[in-house]
């Protein structure tokens, strides 16, 4: 039972039932600072409160809040970073289905399209 969730500038790829997920990060070049703030960091920050709302965390962060481990890309150069889900519907999944779910959740976040861009284009 895949859904997405499009939070501004990131995007979540997750699955109810496994409570496996990715959160899928801008490409860091379209970032954009103003007097030290970053845009991304902003927008992470609220994608990470809106899943935590939902019942979703990252996998792995460091103290600071920062996923500094990807478990993939993008085919258009974002990385993928894991999620997890609090309260899945199938919390007893067996491994091999937990696999299954991993592969089809990892490859519907890979070929995610950001809904800024236009074919052909790489960047904002």
């Amino acid at each position: 039972m895949l859904t997405t969730l499009d939070m501004g500038l990131h995007h979540a790829v997750l699955d109810l039932a496994s409570g496996d997920g990715f959160l899928i990060l801008p490409l860091s070049r379209t970032d954009v600072v103003l007097d030290g703030e970053s845009l991304h960091r902003a927008d992470f920050l609220a994608a990470l409160e809106e899943l935590d709302y939902r019942g979703w965390s990252l996998s792995e962060r460091d103290p600071d809040g920062i996923a500094r481990t990807y478990q993939g890309f993008t085919y258009d150069g974002r990385a993928l970073v894991s999620l997890y889900g609090k309260d899945p519907l199938l919390p007893d999944l067996a491994f091999a289905a937990r696999i299954d779910a991993w592969t089809a959740i990892k490859r519907v976040a890979r070929d995610h399209r950001t809904p800024y861009l236009r074919d052909g284009q790489d960047s904002l």
